[in-house]
């Protein structure tokens, strides 16, 4: 298969073909955008793009959740070297380690069951804090109850040794027969290279006084290391960049899972403050990620009982991913789509196995807009929550709690902060039921957002109202630019009158933001590549929206590289899809001119007109 801007057939990615090399010379071109804690990063050409998604080396910069940091690589390379194991990943706090770590292993497979041993009484919160995994649960009290014999541990067993202190010498488990043991400890080990039987340790990891700032899994077993890699980048509770340099790997002293640094602060309770008035809603949480909000909302409304759920319109790609990939007790969850004027069809995929109904106020990257009103009326009949990610139309353009919605969440990480460097997601609601349950989830698991974050958030809103108006000025400016433009094909944007979400726009939001796709006219490969290549005035190559500078990206081939063509057409755009997230520039003429320069190198191909 060629791929646009690709001259030659790429090959499959095979390690043995194209080693990882993180010495090329399309590195130099990796750069971060927004500094040192920057969120995503420049792709300045299809070549480096290519390469990256075929496995030729991986990316020093990306976007936050899906490329380690420099700064993070370092330290889980430091965790795991110090601690004897080949694998350290690091989350927002120790119990969300835990929790991530054991919803993998709990549900690989149907009735894998968790064997809880504790040494003292297991407290409320410990047996509230195990219920979230959804798993089968044996708690057994050492010194009090006897332990079966190794041999009767089933090898499909997982073993959960709650423990305190570093040392594994002392732990009264030194065999796991068939099972697998796993220790959740308040503190880090020296070393587990001796201990083989350990195949996973969890803790607390601390800053140079010894509060908690996150926590880490360390661990040996490859295959299930890598796929708590890949389910850390989408489900999203992740350790903040900001925090690396205050992390004290070698702290091995025990660690209060109560810590200050992952506590609610002034800063916390004044952004609260800010966006319960500008959503009209009456309480919000604050979270690691966007993704980890939305994490947070699956996994409480989601069960083996209620695990469908359905989709209005094509989704952002993680949500999209996550919606369909999760799995309970070894089976993936059920899941429908329906299109974002289909009502019928909406009213007749929901029955009594439908948990819940998501969809996006402007969808990415089509720009699509549900009538938030009519789907409310109807999940409000069923009793069934509606989740709305409000994020790139924000409060400024749309409250959906007012016209119905159940909770709203957010990525703070784009246009409130407007920065590219932050990282973090929120969910608002009004009180009730479903309220303290997320409430309650987000204690126990510590996914509050780090101070850090928080603070540099805080800063950011101030001048939130006027940024959003000026990207909704922008936006559309920069859409009927593109549509008169004789290089431009087809442009997707609720603010255009030929838009299919048009009227619903006009009548549900104040504004329709300004993240824009669109496709060429001549979209060949060599034509693709000499547009996308090139140079484009103060516009920068970054995969991320809500930025006060202009950034773009080729959006089928970061979102959806490996996606067939029957894929991306049931997503209802092409390989070559374009996207471009205006910033709130007070003089746009210089986006404008990029756009014309960029444009310009668009070429038909040989033998057409």
């Amino acid at each position: 298969m060629t791929k646009p801007g690709s001259l030659t057939p790429i090959p499959s990615a095979d390690s043995s073909q194209h080693p990882m090399s993180a010495t090329s010379p399309l590195l130099a071109l990796n750069q971060p955008v927004g500094g040192e804690f920057g969120i995503t990063a420049e792709l300045p050409t299809l070549e480096l793009i290519h390469s990256f998604r075929e496995g030729k080396f991986p990316l020093r910069y990306g976007y936050y959740r899906h490329v380690d940091h420099p700064k993070l690589k370092v330290l889980q390379e430091a965790l795991a070297e110090q601690c004897g194991v080949p694998h350290a990943r690091l989350f927002c706090s120790a119990h969300a380690a835990l929790y991530e770590l054991l919803r993998l292993l709990a549900h690989e497979r149907k009735g894998r069951r968790l064997i809880v041993l504790h040494s003292g009484e297991l407290t409320p919160e410990w047996h509230e804090r195990l219920a979230l995994v959804q798993a089968e649960c044996v708690f057994l009290r050492l010194a009090v109850e006897p332990l079966p014999e190794a041999s009767e541990w089933s090898r499909h067993d997982l073993l959960l040794l709650l423990h305190k202190g570093s040392d594994p010498e002392t732990l009264p488990l030194q065999e796991a027969g068939r099972g697998t043991l796993l220790v959740c400890s308040d503190a880090l080990p020296p070393s587990l290279e001796n201990h083989p039987h350990i195949k996973y340790w969890t803790a607390p990891v601390s800053d140079a006084q010894g509060a908690e700032i996150g926590g880490v899994v360390l661990g040996k077993v490859d295959r299930v290391m890598g796929e708590l890699h890949e389910l850390r980048k989408q489900r999203g509770a992740i350790f903040s960049t900001r925090l690396t340099t205050q992390a004290n790997p070698q702290n091995l002293k025990s660690v209060s899972s109560i810590s200050a640094a992952l506590t609610a602060s002034v800063a916390h309770r004044e952004i609260r403050r800010i966006f319960t008035e500008m959503d009209n809603a009456e309480d919000a949480l604050l979270y690691p990620s966007g993704m980890a909000a939305i994490t947070m909302i699956l996994d409480t409304l989601r069960t083996v009982e209620r695990p469908k759920m359905i989709m209005i319109g094509t989704l952002y790609t993680d949500t999209y991913g996550l919606l369909r990939g999760s799995v309970l007790e070894g089976t993936t969850l059920d899941w429908e789509w329906v299109g974002v004027g289909d009502l019928g069809r909406l009213e007749h995929a929901i029955d009594d196995r439908t948990a819940l109904v998501f969809t996006e106020t402007i969808t990415n990257p089509l720009g699509d807009v549900s009538d938030l009103w009519a789907v409310s009326e109807l999940t409000r009949r069923h009793r069934i929550p509606l989740v709305v990610d409000n994020t790139l139309a924000t409060p400024f353009n749309c409250q959906p709690l007012a016209c119905g919605a159940d909770l709203v969440v957010y990525s703070t990480a784009k246009h409130f902060s407007g920065s590219n460097a932050h990282r973090g997601g929120m969910v608002l609601f009004r009180e009730g039921a479903l309220a303290d349950t997320l409430r309650c989830q987000h204690r126990l698991l510590n996914m509050e957002l780090c101070e850090d974050e928080a603070s540099s958030l805080r800063g950011c809103l101030t001048d939130f109202p006027e940024r959003m108006a000026q990207f909704n000025t922008n936006g559309l400016r920069v859409a009927e630019f593109l549509c008169q433009h004789p290089a431009v094909k087809e442009v997707h944007f609720p603010g255009l009158p030929d838009h299919p979400s048009h009227a619903v726009s006009q009548r549900l939001l104040r504004g329709t933001g300004s993240v824009i796709s669109w496709t060429l006219r001549h979209d060949h490969p060599e034509s693709f590549q000499a547009v996308y290549d090139g140079l484009w005035g103060p516009i920068l190559k970054a995969p991320t929206l809500g930025s006060n500078t202009t950034l773009m990206c080729p959006y089928a081939l970061v979102a959806h590289y490996h996606a067939t063509d029957e894929e991306l057409l049931d997503l209802g755009f092409p390989r070559t899809l374009l996207r471009i997230a205006v910033g709130c520039e007070s003089n746009l003429n210089e986006v404008l001119a990029g756009l014309q320069t960029a444009l310009a190198r668009a070429f038909p191909q040989p033998g057409q007109g």
